[in-house]
């Protein structure tokens, strides 16, 4: 027979007695168990009567069934008498608990006085309290991971007392004891109502490694910390956003909060703008010089006055200042285009049959920042430059003075927003034309983007007659009858001789004629106006007075 014998001088005891096969019949074992701290030495021994077949060299040891090598976690060591084995396992981890036993190969597997070890440590956990309305405390306990089932005891005081006193452990939690009421599933105790000063907690933890005690203290009154803010929505002007919010749910209407703002654009990854607002209970927040046509994500967080002084810096450590609502987005509203349009290239590229220019004209797009919106096209604007008397001044956007229109004086065109060149036909190359190019969305234009287009010495020049018939006011009345006669004469004559000539070829446009809007003169009436490109002639007949 084999016999296990305990040693108290040591950590762990393995007592059991195995049988030899056939000779010796088997006895019940002796099982014992034990519980042994995280990270320190565990041996265990094994020991053969004396005068038997074996020594302590022919014995094995066991975890689980399974056979243990000699390595440097589990060593192997034997008795000078050769009578005892010992196995030492170094620095005890969570993973060498188990039942452990020896024994001698080809014993028909029986391994006799098999001993538990469980691996565990001692009882330890991290204590918290809050407070979300100044009135109700929960504090609860997060316990430091151990395999070992673990007791709680929770108490508490008013720090001006000297006893604790033991809080309620009741399913009910409307059954409160002593002020309070412990849910030990939940790891957490409930204070219905704050006692207007500091509460010493206390946590009191034991297992069969030992116990702990664990301390804190909480005061309510200068620790709340808010929900976050409800309710928050947001909005927009063109530069503007207005963002309202409602308090946390369970705050109390009897005590005061305080607020922040934080804004943000979507297609950044930058820093927060923060805003603290000065007034208490504050639920609305005006946010000024925003970009137009721009997506926000707007939020609140909110903070207890009774611990706040209106001065409160946004970034105080100690201020207790409740989570970030729930982020809100909105965009903003367009605006008029703020930029003008690049022009990039204006060139010539052809004189077309009759002498004209053919010019194009290239530009780049608004930038998002400037366009302020959506931008749905380009407006072109041509308009020829008769004298040099007459010439626009392009850092303005006021128009030539007088002169007589020709057919390209005044052109207006829309290009598509994809579209970022265009083709400019018909510029008389005798004629000075100005060029401008704007972009709008839907509240307005941008401001426009000049370019001259000079004339072409020698090439082109048309000659111009114009025969005009004017009179002075005061002597309107006796011409009035004559006037009526050649206008007459106008209807029944100038335009049959007008049609004839254009069907020769001598007449191939008509062109408007253009008075300025503060001028006193009227038109009386038009005989008729016809150019000949061929001849580079042109005839205008006109009556007018002053």
């Amino acid at each position: 027979m084999y016999r296990y014998m305990r040693n108290l001088e040591l950590a762990v005891i393995l007592m059991a007695l195995i049988g030899i096969r056939i000779t010796i019949p088997i006895k019940v074992p002796h099982k014992d168990s034990a519980v042994v701290e995280r990270g320190t030495c565990v041996r265990l021994k094994c020991s053969v009567r004396p005068k038997k077949p074996h020594t302590s060299h022919d014995l094995v040891w066991y975890r689980n069934g399974v056979e243990l090598q000699n390595t440097t976690k589990t060593t192997f060591e034997v008795g000078k008498d050769n009578l005892k084995a010992f196995l030492i396992i170094g620095n005890a981890n969570y993973t060498d608990s188990g039942n452990y036993s020896c024994g001698v190969p080809g014993d028909s597997g029986r391994h006799n006085g098999v001993t538990k070890i469980t691996v565990g440590r001692k009882p330890f956990a991290t204590l918290h309290c809050k407070s979300s309305n100044l009135q109700e405390i929960c504090c609860f306990w997060n316990e430091t991971f151990s395999n070992l089932q673990s007791n709680f005891t929770f108490f508490w005081k008013l720090s001006f007392r000297h006893n604790f006193t033991e809080c309620g452990h009741h399913t009910d939690i409307y059954d409160i004891r002593e002020g309070c009421i412990c849910n030990q599933t939940a790891n957490s105790c409930y204070f219905p109502q704050n006692y207007g000063t500091s509460h010493i907690m206390m946590l009191k933890l034991s297992n069969a490694l030992g116990k702990k005690d664990v301390k804190l203290e909480f005061n309510p009154d200068t620790e709340t910390i808010p929900n976050k803010p409800k309710s928050v929505n947001a909005t927009t002007s063109s530069s503007t956003a207005t963002v309202k919010w409602s308090p946390p749910t369970d705050w109390k209407d009897s005590y005061h909060l305080m607020y922040k703002t934080a804004y943000q654009k979507s297609d950044e990854i930058s820093t927060w703008n923060e805003e603290l607002l000065t007034d208490e209970d504050q639920t609305r927040k005006e946010l000024n010089g925003l970009s137009p046509f721009t997506k926000y994500h707007f939020k609140v967080a909110c903070l207890s006055n009774y611990i706040c002084e209106k001065v409160t810096i946004l970034n105080n450590s100690i201020s207790k200042w409740s989570e970030w609502s729930e982020t809100v987005d909105a965009t903003t509203q367009e605006a008029a285009p703020n930029g003008t349009v690049n022009i990039t290239d204006i060139r010539q590229l052809e004189f077309d049959e009759f002498e004209n220019r053919v010019y194009r004209v290239e530009w780049e797009p608004l930038s998002k920042n400037e366009a302020n919106g959506i931008i749905l096209g380009y407006k072109i604007h041509i308009r020829q430059i008769n004298s040099p008397h007459q010439e626009t001044d392009l850092n303005t956007t006021e128009e030539s003075t007088t002169f007589v229109e020709t057919p390209l004086e005044t052109y207006n065109d829309y290009v598509p927003n994809n579209q970022t060149s265009y083709t400019v036909k018909g510029l008389r190359a005798d004629q000075r034309y100005s060029l401008d190019i704007v972009a709008y969305n839907s509240i307005a234009e941008s401001h426009p983007a000049y370019v001259k287009i000079p004339d072409v010495p020698g090439k082109n020049n048309k000659l111009h007659l114009a025969i005009s018939i004017t009179v002075d006011a005061a002597v309107a009345i006796p011409i009035t009858i004559g006037a009526a006669i050649l206008l007459i004469f106008c209807g029944s004559m100038g335009r049959p001789l007008y049609r004839k000539l254009r069907g020769t070829g001598f007449c191939d446009t008509v062109a408007r004629v253009r008075l300025p809007s503060d001028s006193e003169a009227s038109i009386i009436g038009i005989l008729f106006l016809c150019e000949n490109k061929k001849t580079s002639l042109r005839i205008i007949f006109q009556i007018m007075k002053f």
